[in-house]
């Protein structure tokens, strides 16, 4: 910001803005047209911005067409191209011509479309947000048919269908390609050729297998935190017990040992003398004392 010095009064500020610069043709070969009118795009859409905060015309300030040329390759190009000098042509013939080169294809040569989708369209299956990656993924789409010259294919009725099909051929998952084509030949049959329409349609299906996904992946949460849970609460429900002492073997192993000691004792004392005496021996006692 600037301001204005040697004044009492309030600062005057003024905005500095850095130089837009605007993008050069260097080559008229397809590649570098299309990159060319990306970037003069881009250059105009900041140019447009300044002048509404400047108020600046832009006409004033935008450089031309002609002088954003390389003076020599303008020279030429005009010559042999438009059959012009270059000093007789104008914004609209330069515009036209660059049009028809990058919505040609490159060479005249078609190629196949079909490898050519299968190889570079893919869809951003790390981006979270649904209407994002569908929105991704149609720009990809736009930007492989620039780069290649495939405007002219995809116009018209035929084209838009053709469209639709490429799109429909590369959609990811599986399970959202499988229901798109089930809706468009059961339901949806204009989403086959119109590519708003498929657009919906795809967003429809996205947003259902996104909810889907989100569910199964909460129930399996929840069942993985009941089953932590479980085993703590068996755990905390339990009384503690106090351990049983092992029981005294030392009983059990003598107690053979000691029934074989009682029955030889139980033996020997049935064959000792009985404790009163043998009638016999009184007998003879008697006789002896006669």
């Amino acid at each position: 910001m600037a301001h204005a010095a040697g004044t009492d009064g309030p600062f005057i500020t003024a905005p500095l803005f850095t130089p837009i610069l605007p993008p050069r043709i260097e080559s008229v070969s397809h590649e570098a047209l299309v990159k060319w009118k990306r970037d003069r795009k881009e250059y105009e859409a900041k140019l447009r911005a300044r002048c509404r905060v400047t108020g600046e015309a832009y006409d004033a300030v935008a450089l031309s067409i002609c002088d954003s040329f390389d003076s020599e390759l303008l020279d030429v190009f005009c010559e042999l191209q438009l059959n012009v000098a270059s000093a007789d042509v104008t914004e609209g013939m330069l515009i036209a011509e660059i049009d028809h080169i990058v919505n040609s294809v490159k060479n005249n040569s078609l190629p196949d479309i079909k490898a050519l989708f299968k190889k570079e369209l893919r869809m951003k299956l790390d981006e979270s947000d649904v209407n994002a990656r569908i929105i991704e993924y149609y720009k990809k789409f736009n930007l492989i048919v620039s780069e290649n010259g495939l405007t002219e294919c995809f116009r018209g009725n035929n084209g838009r269908k053709e469209k639709c099909k490429r799109l429909i051929s590369m959609l990811q998952p599986l399970s959202l390609k499988k229901m798109v084509k089930q809706c468009i030949r059961f339901t949806h049959a204009n989403a086959a050729s119109d590519p708003k329409e498929l657009f919906r349609l795809i967003l429809e299906k996205a947003n259902e297998l996104e909810r889907q996904h989100l569910r199964l992946k909460q129930e399996k949460q929840e069942a993985a935190n009941k089953g932590k849970e479980k085993p703590k609460a068996e755990a905390s429900g339990k009384t503690k017990k106090r351990p049983t002492p092992p029981p005294n073997n030392s009983s059990s192993l003598a107690g053979p040992s000691r029934a074989k000691k009682d029955v030889k004792q139980s033996a020997a004392g049935k064959a000792r003398l009985p404790p009163s005496p043998c009638p016999k021996c009184q007998e003879g006692q008697a006789q002896a004392t006669r």
